[in-house]
């Protein structure tokens, strides 16, 4: 649904710049939209998608064979996240008072984990005493070990001892979508 929604978008912002119905654009038409996308700094992905919605509509809608099915698209941009600064770090995760939230974003942070991946943990994959963590199943259905740093190994033995976990880490509320996801 929001694929088609902004299709149309792109479909009706082209019809726009030119004033004309689309089965008279002319594929020199289309260049010159898209053109224009990259001269006024929009985003490679926002210029690829808009590239899909024109070759979508013409090549499939109108089965116009004047259009290319190969279009050159931009690359996409290689920007590098916002990354908060160690001490950042360290306040956003003092600033949380539930021991268990802590601990799961302190074992996101520190190990490197998904979200899916720490809620997945069970009390065996925690290997205390050699730093270490068992991670099932991840992505790809690849196990894989990360580290276990010191300050999440002391926060988990606080949350054992409060908590006391017996197979999940974190208990799961089942509802039926937990149940669809298993």
């Amino acid at each position: 649904m929001n694929t088609r929604k902004a299709y149309l978008g792109h479909l009706e912002r082209f019809m726009d710049q030119y004033d004309k119905s689309l089965d008279t654009m002319t594929t020199e038409d289309a260049r010159g939209y898209l053109l224009d996308l990259l001269q006024m700094n929009l985003s490679h992905s926002y210029v690829n998608q808009a590239i899909s919605a024109l070759r979508f509509w013409f090549r499939e809608v109108e089965r116009r064979s004047d259009f290319p099915k190969q279009w050159t698209r931009p690359k996409l941009e290689k920007k590098l996240p916002s990354v908060l600064s160690g001490n950042g770090v360290l306040h956003l995760l003092e600033s949380i008072t539930d021991i268990k939230h802590r601990l799961i974003l302190t074992l996101i942070y520190s190990a490197g984990l998904r979200i899916s991946e720490a809620a997945r943990l069970k009390v065996h994959d925690v290997d205390a005493g050699r730093h270490t963590i068992h991670i099932r199943q991840a992505k790809g259905r690849k196990d894989r070990y990360t580290m276990l740093s010191q300050v999440a190994n002391e926060l988990l033995r606080q949350y054992i001892r409060q908590e006391r976990p017996e197979n999940w880490l974190f208990r799961r509320i089942q509802s039926p979508l937990d149940r669809l996801m298993d």
